[in-house]
């Protein structure tokens, strides 16, 4: 079993400082061993520091203000996931390794966790776009979205992206694609 997680975060389209980017929608998305989807799970997120999201935060991610002020903090939204994983699945998401689509979205909730002095949640974490680009022989310097690997697969997909559960879905199924292609590249 393994589960791919997608976040977004507090942003601006100028950027500030990096670690000022605070979770405000999570996605995960659970995979058997062969990566099919059993069950997903999302949940807004309420910010501590930058409690009103920017216009450019709002266009991107089509997530309102009266989202994230209705939501729960950070770690009462991880206790919750982690009730319901263990109750659905009868396994502490500690023991899973989970994936996510590049390096940002485990920085991002490394980050909002000592920042929330929250214990990391998760363990054994898999760069799904390290294993796409040496699936696919891609040059590291091409830095490829998630969108245009869709396009790139042709992988239907009619979602808007930059949604913590959408972009976990889409990031599944590329993952579903390289398993069924080349299940070694998960090893």
């Amino acid at each position: 079993m393994y589960f791919i997680v997608d976040l977004e975060a507090t942003c601006w389209e100028v950027s500030k400082v990096p670690d000022l980017n605070e979770i405000i929608d999570i996605g995960i998305v659970v995979c058997d061993d062969n990566y099919n989807i059993l069950d997903s799970w999302t949940s807004f997120v309420k910010p501590k520091i930058n409690t009103k999201l920017s216009g450019f935060c709002k266009k991107l991610t089509s997530i309102k203000q009266n989202d994230i002020d209705s939501a729960l903090y950070l770690s009462d939204v991880i206790n919750n996931f982690i009730s319901w994983f263990e109750n659905k699945f009868e396994v502490n998401p500690n023991q899973v390794t989970w994936f996510t689509w590049g390096s940002w979205d485990l920085k991002c909730l490394t980050a909002d966790c000592n920042r929330n002095e929250i214990l990391f949640p998760f363990s054994n974490h898999r760069n799904l776009k390290d294993i796409y680009y040496s699936f696919r022989n891609c040059d590291r310097s091409d830095k490829i979205s998630l969108k245009e690997v869709i396009l790139r697969e042709n992988i239907a997909f009619n979602d808007k992206l930059h949604r913590g559960i959408t972009d976990a879905f889409a990031a599944a199924k590329i993952a579903k694609l390289i398993f069924d292609s080349d299940s070694s590249r998960f090893v």
